[in-house]
């Protein structure tokens, strides 16, 4: 029944949509211009404007994102250089170390084998001494045994002249 009224009422002289009405389709203009009018003026121009404020928002921010993105490279190439040239001294500095202590461990056996060469000189000279001490003791020996023989063999008493011509008979028959 709710579609049936207005047709209803057509026919008897009320409303008809298919009727057209000058005044009013000029009304409808004019009240579409007014609306259009208070739209372009309270609703229009603030959305344009905060679309033109958001457009230039976005525009900063990529330039800024773009800034600090340029600004990051350059930080990473200067983070990067600085880390190359630290590489660098770390490596120079190790060959240093490495030569230092190549030098230091040559200083070292250089003196260590100095030092077994004074050794060697000290015993080989100990050891002259002590042979000289020892031919000296068998010469004092050698002598006392030669005069206590001597005199047993001759039965008589050896002077010091004696003594001398017999120890070099010795010592010569020793050699």
């Amino acid at each position: 029944m709710g579609l049936i009224a207005p047709v209803l009422a057509a026919e008897h002289g009320g409303l008809n949509p298919l009727n057209f009405d000058a005044s009013a389709f000029l009304l409808t203009i004019i009240l579409l211009l007014i609306l259009f009018g208070l739209l372009l003026k309270f609703a229009w121009t603030p959305i344009l404007n905060a679309l033109d404020a958001r457009e230039k928002r976005i525009a900063d921010s990529v330039m800024a994102a773009e800034q600090a993105r340029r600004q990051a490279d350059q930080l990473l190439a200067d983070y990067n250089t600085k880390l190359a040239d630290a590489e660098r001294q770390v490596a120079e500095r190790i060959e240093a170390g490495k030569a230092m202590a190549d030098r230091q461990g040559q200083e070292i056996i250089e003196r260590a084998r100095a030092a077994a060469e004074r050794e060697l000189e000290a015993a080989k000279r100990d050891i002259g001494l002590e042979k000289q001490r020892a031919l000296v003791e068998i010469r004092a020996e050698a002598i006392g045994l030669s005069r206590a023989i001597a005199e047993r063999v001759i039965g008589r008493e050896i002077n010091e002249q004696d003594q001398r011509r017999l120890a070099d008979d010795v010592l010569s028959a020793l050699k």
